[in-house]
């Protein structure tokens, strides 16, 4: 089945200032930051403002913490700190099938963070090198009829690939993902909507 085109990624493009850990020699856990690096360019596309990945990271697990991070411990603690009142709900899934969901939680306007296989310059790989198995995570921005397009946290660029190349490099246990179940689509009002609203007003 073919795929509409649905692209959010303008959404997204003026958080590229914190979303390049491979130019940022700050922070001593750059080399394992891309999820706070992830879900720091999410919270400022929904209007809260500009954290370094560093920084959220120290939030969320305390200062001196060195290694991954895991995307439940980030969902449930990010509401209870109280920094960003009215958070989006944050939901995650590991679906069969990764292009698709994706797809259309964004077609829904919903911000999507994805876990892929990697290599060991932080590129999405469709299988694994064999003395290297690493996952790396970055945020889904457009999903085409044959393509599938993320922003990697590693270097702030917007990266295209085949629905196949993705959809290998997501396999289990890879392919992890994060949904922000709140549109970053404004509504469209239409003219009867508007006449709607003035009657009722």
């Amino acid at each position: 089945m073919s795929l509409s085109p649905v692209d959010l990624s303008a959404h997204f493009v003026a958080a590229y200032n914190e979303s390049q850990l491979g130019a940022d020699p700050s922070g001593p856990n750059r080399l394992y930051n891309c999820v706070p690096a992830s879900f720091a360019l999410v919270l400022q596309a929904y209007g809260y403002p500009y954290i370094h990945p560093q920084a959220l990271e120290d939030l969320v697990y305390g200062a001196g913490h060195i290694g991954g991070s895991d995307f439940d411990y980030f969902i449930a603690r990010l509401p209870e700190m109280g920094r960003w009142p009215n958070l989006p709900t944050m939901v995650h899934v590991n679906p069969a099938d990764t292009v698709t969901y994706i797809h259309d939680r964004l077609a829904q306007g919903f911000a999507v963070i994805c876990e892929f296989k990697d290599d060991p310059n932080a590129q999405l790989v469709p299988q694994w090198e064999p003395t290297w198995h690493g996952t790396h995570a970055s945020v889904a921005v457009a999903v085409g009829p044959n393509t599938i397009s993320i922003i990697n946290v590693w270097t702030g660029v917007i990266q295209t690939f085949t629905h196949a190349e993705f959809a290998s490099a997501s396999l289990s246990p890879a392919g992890n993902l994060v949904i922000f179940e709140r549109s970053l689509v404004a509504p469209v009002v239409t003219a009867t909507d508007s006449l709607a609203m003035r009657l009722a007003g």
